[in-house]
């Protein structure tokens, strides 16, 4: 004889409950005057590790010219602390703060 348990139903996530891991900070210009190309940025929040979460500039490419997916690519990252001063270097300059962030 096989006894049957029954379980509840799963509880689904409300949308907009989950946290957000990669913010949209905007385009910058790359390369030397007159063959610039436009890159989008992004700011990337990594886990927290040993009580240090980790933050990352990234963008979306390819990385050869001949690929068919894009893939992520690490511009920068820096510890928690050092966040504003990573965005001001790929960044425009005093455009976001700790409280944005």
């Amino acid at each position: 004889m096989k006894k049957v348990i029954t379980l509840s139903e799963r509880e689904k996530l409300i949308v907009g409950s989950q946290h957000q891991r990669v913010f949209y900070l905007g385009f910058v210009y790359r390369g030397p005057p007159l063959m610039q190309e436009v890159q989008n940025v992004y700011l990337k929040r990594h886990g927290r590790k040993e009580g240090t979460r980790r933050w990352s500039i990234i963008t979306y490419g390819k990385f050869d010219e001949w690929d068919v997916r894009n893939y992520s690519l690490e511009l920068a990252n820096c510890e928690e602390d050092n966040v504003p001063d990573m965005i001001d270097e790929w960044y425009k300059p005093d455009e976001v703060t700790f409280e944005d962030l």
